[in-house]
């Protein structure tokens, strides 16, 4: 991704989503690219120094989660990518079984702030979990 995607990228989201991204994502990237994400986070008042608290914040006000949103961050950004899938239906365990199974693929979509992959078959989450208090 180049860096002019980035910056485009960094400047359409909120400031609670840039500081999921300081936390989750930042050292995924390289190192001009780890640097512009800081400075465009910095003209969002987000830092290395309170991204965390904002984090707190947001997950401590947003205890019920809509489908739409990532568990983890509470984004409702995501892009949507195939995986491959052990096909599970009985025609393909008999030809599993004798060497011949096949994989599926499934559609599956992943937040973009985070880097959170979500599998469609689950909705809960340990984090969803203990957020009611």
């Amino acid at each position: 991704m180049s860096l002019s995607k980035i910056e485009e990228l960094v400047n359409s989201f909120e400031p609670f989503e840039i500081a999921f991204l300081l936390k989750y994502r930042l050292k995924g990237f390289m190192k001009p690219t780890q640097d512009k994400i800081i400075a465009l986070a910095e003209l969002k008042e987000v830092s290395l120094k309170n991204y965390e608290s904002m984090i707190d914040e947001r997950i401590e006000n947003n205890s019920v989660l809509r489908d739409s949103q990532c568990p983890r961050c509470t984004s409702e950004k995501y892009f949507a990518h195939e995986v491959e899938v052990d096909d599970v239906s009985q025609s393909n365990q008999i030809d599993s079984l004798a060497g011949r199974g096949k994989m599926a693929t499934e559609e599956r979509r992943s937040c973009i702030v985070c880097g959170l992959a979500h599998e469609q078959r689950t909705r809960w989450s340990w984090k969803q979990f203990f957020r009611f208090k």
